[in-house]
């Protein structure tokens, strides 16, 4: 069935586009529109995210503490340092508790591309709500150790 939305149309700003045309050349390709290059490089960063995330297992207890921790809070588009999932279990009055530390360790541990990764599957993951089991989870791309 057709989506009901327009079609995604992007126009970089002058930097973005320099920046699409340098990765580009860099590659030697030339293609006739930067959308299409965008459309890569999204296409590409989306697979590098998930693989990042595939590197990581999980507890069920870090997934419930995650769960919890995230619980209302749409992933937002900001790249960060530590990352968003870190911020907010940071931010948890009981990050002294074992469990929490040894997430917060876990968490310190991946990249930001793998920690926003996974604000979007833990809120996909409440969203469709999935069983807190290893095929509820692998759903949303997070594995269950």
């Amino acid at each position: 069935m057709p989506s009901k939305r327009p079609p995604i149309i992007y126009r970089p700003g002058p930097e973005m586009q320099e920046w699409l045309e340098a990765r580009e050349a860099l590659r030697d390709q030339d293609r006739a529109s930067i959308s299409i290059a965008a459309r890569d490089e999204l296409a590409m960063f989306r697979a590098l995210a998930e693989l990042e995330l595939e590197r990581e297992t999980w507890t069920a207890d870090e997934l419930a503490i995650l769960s919890d921790t995230l619980a209302g809070l749409a992933p937002d588009l900001t790249p960060a340092i530590p990352g968003p999932v870190y911020g907010a279990v940071w931010a948890r009055p009981d990050r002294e508790r074992p469990e929490v530390a040894e997430l917060l360790e876990h968490l310190g541990r991946i990249s930001p591309s793998a920690d926003k990764q996974l604000s979007y599957a833990i809120t996909a993951h409440q969203a469709r709500r999935l069983d807190d089991d290893r095929q509820g989870w692998a759903k949303v791309g997070v594995r269950l150790r």
